[in-house]
């Protein structure tokens, strides 16, 4: 629960789209620990908690090219039993479909 509400914390600094929610005094995330969330948040899709179903899809969501191959399993999630995982699935998949497509 602990690394779920950490995750948690970081996606507040990840995936803001608008520079005005950046604070400039904010850390920076190297691309390895991105690298790292990414996979962890790819296995945290299938996970039996709603909540972290929905902050994977979230987090997923907001990065882009760099998260691709989540489109499969966010395809899935669009199918869940939660209504809220669903919602935020297809928001995720909107916003990876949309990166794809503004290359």
């Amino acid at each position: 629960m602990l690394r779920l509400v950490l995750v948690g914390c970081l996606m507040g600094v990840l995936c803001c789209s608008t520079m005005a929610c950046r604070r400039s005094d904010a850390p920076v995330v190297s691309p390895e620990v991105i690298e790292k969330l990414t996979a962890d948040m790819l296995v945290k899709l299938k996970d039996p908690d709603p909540r972290a179903r929905i902050l994977a899809a979230r987090f997923l969501g907001g990065q882009g090219e760099k998260a691709k191959e989540a489109i499969p399993q966010l395809q899935e999630l669009t199918k869940d039993k939660n209504p809220e995982v669903r919602a935020v699935a297809k928001v995720a998949l909107e916003r990876l479909e949309g990166a794809g497509k503004s290359k």
